[in-house]
């Protein structure tokens, strides 16, 4: 059973719109190391959160970064950006994805 206050998770949840805009910020730019350390904090700490989906995400887009493979990067965010879209309203009681 996941031990992390509501409040923890919906904070989580908002904070990474920032990481969602510096990541459509470092696809402009070709910052591949930006991505890559955005990718790396969401598969360690999609799982804590209690998101595999975005840990799963986050995992596929520090490989993508660190192959350089800008296809697979776009296509992550994307995946990213609607996990994102799916989750913000934090007011719902289904925060969380069912796992």
């Amino acid at each position: 059973m996941n031990m992390i206050s509501t409040e923890a998770i919906k904070k989580y949840v908002q904070r990474r719109s920032e990481d969602l805009v510096a990541c459509k910020q470092a696809i402009e730019s070709r910052d591949y190391a930006v991505i890559e350390n955005i990718g790396h904090k969401m598969k360690g700490n999609g799982l804590t959160f209690g998101y595999p989906e975005l840990a799963d995400i986050g995992k596929d887009l520090e490989g993508a970064a660190v192959e350089k493979d800008i296809d697979l990067i776009r296509n992550k965010v994307q995946s990213f950006e609607k996990w994102f879209d799916e989750k913000k309203d934090p007011g719902s009681e289904d925060t969380q994805t069912e796992q």
